[in-house]
């Protein structure tokens, strides 16, 4: 099993919290939902290597992100079944993070995707997964806003 690095809001100043069971992965989730209980938010979860993980928590649904080079680029989660209608945003150290439509999940997958995270350094094969879209500057749009 391998060791993530936390990072969410009040950490900031103090460095991550590190873990490295899926009992301490738990314990932090806790109480980073503890800390920001407000809002949703995300704890970013980095691997040694640099691959990262943001974890959004929300009470019963989360979503993630996937950033690494197993499969590289940017990667939302995905669910197989209709979830949010519309992008919703989760905060991650004060700033908004936008997630597209379908990619909450309940958040028992979400964390077991987080353990799956910090045990192989890669993408989790638990969830279904949805490219992140390129971005087109506004100067090269068509006239169809792509």
């Amino acid at each position: 099993m391998g060791t993530l690095d936390l990072w969410w809001a009040r950490e900031a100043d103090s460095g991550p919290v590190r873990v490295d069971s899926a009992g301490a992965l738990d314990a932090a989730l806790d109480q980073a939902q503890q800390d920001e209980p407000d809002w949703p938010m995300v704890v970013q979860a980095v691997v040694d290597g640099g691959g990262f993980v943001d974890i959004g928590l929300d009470g019963d649904v989360g979503v993630l992100y996937y950033g690494g080079t197993q499969p590289a680029g940017g990667w939302y989660s995905r669910s197989e079944v209709p979830s949010n209608e519309a992008t919703v945003s989760y905060f991650s150290m004060g700033n908004e993070r936008p997630y597209p439509v379908n990619s909450e999940l309940p958040i028992a997958t979400v964390r077991q995707a987080a353990a799956e995270f910090m045990t192989t350094g890669e993408r989790p094969t638990c969830v279904s997964w949805q490219p992140r879209p390129l971005f087109v500057p506004p100067d090269d749009q068509d006239d169809d806003g792509f």
